[in-house]
């Protein structure tokens, strides 16, 4: 069995505030099994007063509201609810500095691929870690690998298939 470290973080999973260890998802799930899964990866930066101020959030969440009516994830989440699941993860873990936070919806049935339900709600904010370039030369290219289409994986969907 793999175990990984703990980090007394706390997660919105499922309706509720939980500490991270108690949010599983079944490995015959179908967002295990085939990726069924849609994110977004929003960033919180520390501002005056100790505030912390969560980078275009609205847009954020309608992206991942589109991702889920793409998917065809069954779901009654309101961009208030949503942001609402954010601010709480925010308060939970006492964030104050700057943080990464990862809002994920996904389909907690064993079912087939064509499932659509019941689709469960995940949300984890954690510490960015520093990752300046300034001491570091950086090295790029133009790859010469094609998009792929949106007629067969939609790559404006932030799911894990497309990954």
């Amino acid at each position: 069995m793999v175990e990984f470290a703990a980090t007394g973080s706390k997660i919105y999973f499922n309706g509720q505030i939980v500490p991270e260890r108690e949010a599983t998802v079944h490995v015959l799930s179908g967002a295990v099994k085939y990726g069924a899964t849609v994110f977004e990866g929003i960033c919180a930066y520390l501002g005056d007063e100790d505030r912390l101020t969560v980078f275009r959030l609205p847009e954020h969440l309608l992206r991942l509201q589109d991702s889920m009516r793409i998917m065809r994830f069954e779901h009654d989440w309101s961009v208030s609810h949503l942001s609402g699941v954010v601010t709480d993860v925010i308060k939970a873990n006492e964030m104050h500095q700057d943080t990464h936070i990862r809002l994920s919806a996904y389909i907690l049935s064993e079912g087939f691929l064509d499932a659509t339900a019941p689709v469960a709600l995940g949300c984890l904010a954690v510490g960015r870690h520093d990752k300046s370039l300034s001491d570091k030369a950086a090295r790029a290219q133009v790859s010469s690998w094609h998009r792929i289409e949106d007629s067969s994986m939609p790559p404006r969907v932030k799911c894990s298939a497309n990954y």
